[in-house]
């Protein structure tokens, strides 16, 4: 394994964003950059309130560069009430990279990861850390010849460092595992922890100690030390029920269980199209519930997110399916809000024309925030748009 060390140092970059919003809690931002295409990809917060949202910027590619367009990664930081803190760029040796994750350590450390590719079209990929004024501390590539690693999840070990957990294919034979590694606070490399299998889909800590993880088929517990304490079926029990579910998001909820997010559709009807759903498991992995969304849009990933204690926000791209010519036209970012029965206790629609990726839960819980990128094509602009928001689920920021 070839891990190579990077100390940069970054200029920060002073921009103007347009907000608005009905108080200094609750706002939106749609923003964008001359002759730049620019995509919310990757949002979280730290204990203090502070966002931070991983944006892929694009442009068009030169004739002559064998590329279709030129990549770059920029990392903003807002304050609760929307104020632009800091920009800062992340580098890379090739104009080709594609963010992959974000997040903030218990000790405020910001670690951003992206993948580049070589000449062979391997990923190799690159751990950046950041302090907590936006000054980009070092860089860590991560890359083992005969390998092609797809990087699944990012989220903090707990000490001040990082897990990064991939999916990784062998060249030579065609093996695939599943491999954890971990880094120090420093950024320094510190193991690869080889998994026994392969198909997991999301990784994270578990709220009851150790590490929850989640394959299409079944739900993982893991102990501290990454061993599997024991497993619960999705796919059999859901099939006997009548409904076929792929497993992609899992979540442990406030006072035990867990909510699993993914793609499912019900057995013997006309239209066989899969829709975003959920799967509610108790505390010893018996399944409680399952809930299908038919209106939001069957490909991508709807997110997930414990709002507080007994809620759950599930949020996903609408769209219309009548919608002649454009199917999958966007119709609005759509919220619904859960008791942990299953009870819809709300809905709202937000901001149409707006794409989203992922979603996530302000530090006091009571907040989302999601970010995003508006369309040119159904929003009437000449280039996307970096879009976040912050509010309540299920409070009406725009007509």
């Amino acid at each position: 394994m070839t891990i190579r060390l990077r100390l940069v140092h970054v200029a920060l970059l002073a921009m103007l964003v347009a907000i608005s919003g009905c108080d200094q809690a609750s706002w939106y931002i749609d923003y964008g950059e001359p002759g730049k295409s620019l995509f919310g990809e990757y949002v979280t917060s730290g204990d203090d309130g502070s966002i931070y949202v991983m944006a892929r910027r694009s442009d068009e590619a030169p004739p002559d560069s064998g590329l279709s367009r030129l990549r770059s990664a920029r990392l903003f930081k807002y304050s609760a009430s929307g104020i632009r803190v800091w920009t800062s760029d992340l580098p890379f040796p090739s104009p080709a990279n594609v963010t992959r994750g974000l997040t903030v350590t218990d000790d405020g450390g910001i670690f951003a990861l992206a993948t580049d590719f070589d000449n062979t079209f391997r990923d190799h990929y690159y751990l950046t850390r950041f302090d907590a004024d936006g000054t980009m501390l070092n860089q860590v590539e991560i890359y083992e010849e005969g390998l092609d690693s797809y990087y699944l999840d990012l989220f903090p070990d707990g000490d001040g460092g990082v897990f990064v957990t991939t999916f990784t294919v062998r060249a030579e034979n065609g093996t695939e595992y599943n491999a954890v590694d971990r880094f120090h606070a420093d950024g320094s490399f510190v193991e690869r922890i080889v998994l026994d299998f392969a198909g997991l889909r999301r990784v994270g800590r578990n709220d009851e100690g150790g590490y929850i993880g989640a394959t299409s088929r079944e739900v993982y517990l893991f102990d501290d030390a990454w061993q599997v304490v024991t497993t619960y079926p999705l796919w059999r029990p859901l099939l006997d029920d009548g409904f076929r579910f792929f497993a992609r998001d899992i979540r442990p909820l406030v006072g035990g269980g867990y909510i699993v997010g993914g793609l499912g559709r019900v057995l013997g009807e006309e239209d066989t199209r899969n829709f975003p759903a959920l799967v509610r498991l108790d505390e010893s992995g018996v399944i409680q519930w399952w809930r299908g969304f038919t209106e939001l849009r069957p490909f991508g990933q709807a997110m997930l997110a414990s709002v507080d204690a007994g809620k759950l926000a599930f949020v996903g791209q609408a769209y219309d399916p009548a919608s002649e010519g454009e199917p999958f036209a966007p119709t609005g970012i759509r919220v619904h809000l859960l008791d942990y029965a299953g009870i819809e206790l709300g809905l709202q629609t937000y901001w149409r024309h707006a794409e989203f990726r992922p979603i996530h839960a302000a530090a006091d819980g009571e907040y989302l925030i999601v970010t995003g990128f508006t369309r040119p094509k159904y929003a009437g602009l000449d280039r996307e748009r970096l879009y976040l928001q912050r509010s309540l689920p299920l409070q009406p920021l725009w007509p």
